[in-house]
């Protein structure tokens, strides 16, 4: 009895031991207090409207960034709205909870797990898609001025490989503002690497892995005509010279 009394001791001092070393405090938006241990950077362009289709592809790409997420990851969702000199705040900065098939059963409550990982992350993440996605449409696409916002905003703390850094793009990438429009002059990144613009434009991406998915335009119109090879190879390059790594360039 005495034998199993200790033992029974002992496992209850074990599981205090690792309930108080797995703990983690969180803040409002489920982040690690110390902070993120990852970042993902979801920009929507909301200048021209979504076809039913691409809005289902969106949210098909979100949900599984959102189920591939590790603990800690923070999503920002922003919006193509910046420009050269005002600060471009997410739409919704909040990190993924724990996942509720990873609770321990024998320390945790996986079912109030669940319900904090759907209500505190995936609910918001699913609506701020739906909002995002719903027919839209802008005078300008200020892409490049968005981009270096967001990035400054979201990566502009962290050091470059301290955690792991993601952006995931969606857009037709026609870039269309003061500073520069590929409505006017053809997408040349040379040229604008060139240009006093540059200084200006040019993101920090600190070496973020990046993923576009490029919406494609009805064929025919002004749009479709600017989305072809040389387009594609503009952003490329540009995402290299900001100092990121691009992993995807989808075309939907």
């Amino acid at each position: 009895m005495m034998v199993a009394g200790a033992i029974v001791i002992l496992g209850m001092l074990g599981a205090n031991y690792w309930l108080k070393s797995s703990f983690v405090e969180l803040d409002a938006a489920n982040c690690p207090v110390t902070g993120p241990r990852s970042i993902r950077v979801v920009m929507i362009d909301r200048s021209d409207p979504i076809s039913g289709q691409q809005a289902l592809r969106i949210k098909q790409v979100v949900d599984d960034l959102a189920d591939r997420s590790e603990t800690g990851e923070r999503f920002d969702f922003f919006v193509f709205e910046g420009d050269a000199k005002a600060v471009l705040e997410p739409v919704l900065s909040v990190c993924a909870p724990g996942k509720p098939e990873a609770a321990n059963e024998l320390y945790q409550n996986p079912e109030k797990i669940r319900r904090r990982y759907v209500d505190r992350f995936i609910t918001p993440v699913k609506a701020v898609v739906d909002e995002l996605t719903s027919e839209n449409e802008l005078p300008t696409s200020p892409i490049l001025e968005s981009l270096r916002a967001a990035a400054l905003w979201s990566f502009g703390a962290q050091k470059s490989g301290a955690i792991p850094l993601r952006l995931t793009l969606v857009s037709d990438m026609i870039q269309n503002s003061q500073n520069l429009s590929h409505y006017k002059r053809d997408a040349l990144f040379e040229d604008l690497r060139d240009s006093a613009g540059w200084n200006v434009l040019r993101p920090d991406l600190k070496g973020a892995d990046v993923q576009i998915l490029y919406l494609l335009r009805p064929p025919g119109s002004k749009a479709s005509r600017i989305q072809n090879r040389g387009h594609q190879l503009f952003w490329e390059k540009l995402i290299e010279a900001g100092g990121g790594r691009l992993t995807g360039f989808d075309l939907y």
